[in-house]
């Protein structure tokens, strides 16, 4: 506890219990074997970080990158706000997410949007996928028979 207030293990310098048990937190039996690489990565960073070596620790986190995604819709999707603000005020959003969901207009292409973020964009995509999960964005996407100006 620093200042009454009772902080998470890794801002302390205790080991998280996660750590100090040999679990991990996202990966388990079959499925931390089958990501070969990825695990051993893990271990590493794993045992770096017990030994205290936290520098060596993040630089293997950093060598460490997920695979990237797809964009579940065209670039050219046009993203609509589908709630009132006092509906968005509600939601559970981190400042990212909301970031995002003010550059949403109506007429402003998701590639423009995810070019703008200033954040990588399968983080960028990530948050518009969680905004339309909870309803407060859908997707207008684009026909592909609808003919275009050349």
């Amino acid at each position: 506890m620093v200042n009454g207030l009772t902080m998470h293990p890794t801002h302390t310098g205790e080991t998280p219990p996660w750590i100090a048990n040999g679990e991990s937190p996202t990966l388990r039996g079959a499925d931390q074997t089958a990501i070969g690489g990825l695990a051993s990565a893990m271990e590493e960073l794993r045992r770096l970080y017990l030994a205290g070596e936290t520098e060596a620790a993040l630089a293997v986190a950093e060598s460490v990158r997920p695979a990237p995604v797809g964009t579940p819709w065209p670039l050219d999707t046009i993203p609509l706000v589908n709630m009132t603000a006092q509906q968005i005020m509600q939601l559970p959003l981190d400042p990212q997410s909301g970031f995002l969901l003010a550059r949403i207009d109506g007429m402003t292409p998701l590639k423009t949007i995810l070019d703008i973020s200033a954040m990588p964009h399968e983080s960028a995509m990530h948050r518009i996928e969680h905004l339309v999960h909870l309803g407060a964005v859908r997707m207008l996407v684009p026909r592909s028979d609808t003919p275009t100006l050349s």
